[in-house]
């Protein structure tokens, strides 16, 4: 039987290794884009923050709008596993 202890080391894991896989995509990302860079080369990013429930999204560069919809999908999809996560650990 698992325990609360268990389930926590668990997802902070998982947490960890997701934000490891992020950054190396991001590093090769980087690195490609360094590699093929010509003289009219332009740059779009886009940074999403979650204080508690609230979103906070960044974005710019020429493709801002899809950055922030894209963003804004992932926050949602965050708010709706953060609100089962906590749903569920009242019942244990």
């Amino acid at each position: 039987m698992e325990t609360y202890y268990d389930k926590s080391l668990k997802l902070i894991t998982i947490g960890f290794m997701i934000f490891i896989i992020g950054f190396i995509i991001l590093l090769l990302g980087s690195l490609i884009q360094f590699g093929t860079t010509g003289s009219n080369a332009s740059v779009s990013g886009g940074v999403l923050i979650l204080i508690g429930p609230i979103p906070i999204g960044l974005a710019f560069g020429q493709y801002n709008w899809l950055i922030m919809l894209i963003l804004m999908i992932i926050a949602i999809i965050l708010i709706i596993i953060m609100f089962f996560i906590i749903r569920y650990s009242k019942f244990q």
